[in-house]
């Protein structure tokens, strides 16, 4: 389900699973020490984690044009990340206890949703100059990625038979 939407509002997916992951990271970390909202807020730490890769690997692939490297370098990025986000949650352990490493990873969910600022603006800005005066503009979630575009042209697609 998530990767349908993913095809259609690639930003409003990623934008709402960070916000979520933001919420229940920061949840987690201040009832830890209450069992059923603990297991609660995990459960949703997991579901909307995961989920959000679709998400993400259809931004990136719809950035790079769906060529080969850009998935390589996407993954290689997530493997970076687990590692450092890892390292750095066993340094917050060490300097301020369990819980730290549930506060690194709400900074790291809003640094996500900062990253989403520059696409939110360069739509927001196209639908306010595309609407003429006196008219309400349209969702720009709503209306075809220009840079989707390529993607979805079948000369885009791999055509290499083995």
């Amino acid at each position: 389900m998530v990767g349908r939407l993913a095809d259609r509002h690639t930003v409003a997916v990623q934008l709402v699973g960070l916000a979520l992951n933001f919420l229940f990271l920061v949840g987690f970390a201040v009832f830890a020490h209450l069992a059923v909202p603990a297991v609660m807020l995990m459960t949703g730490i997991g579901l909307v984690g995961v989920t959000m890769n679709p998400a993400m690997a259809t931004r990136v692939q719809r950035t790079g044009n769906a060529r080969p490297l850009v998935n390589t370098v996407h993954s290689s990025f997530i493997a970076l990340g687990v590692v450092v986000g890892s390292s750095v949650g066993g340094l917050a352990i060490n300097s301020f206890g369990f819980r730290a490493p549930l506060w690194v990873g709400a900074a790291l969910a809003v640094i996500g949703i900062g990253t989403l600022g520059p696409d939110l603006l360069r739509r927001l800005g196209a639908a306010s100059a595309a609407v003429p005066s006196g008219l309400s503009a349209v969702d720009p979630e709503s209306e075809p990625d220009p840079v989707a575009a390529p993607a979805a042209d079948p000369k885009y697609l791999c055509t290499a038979r083995s």
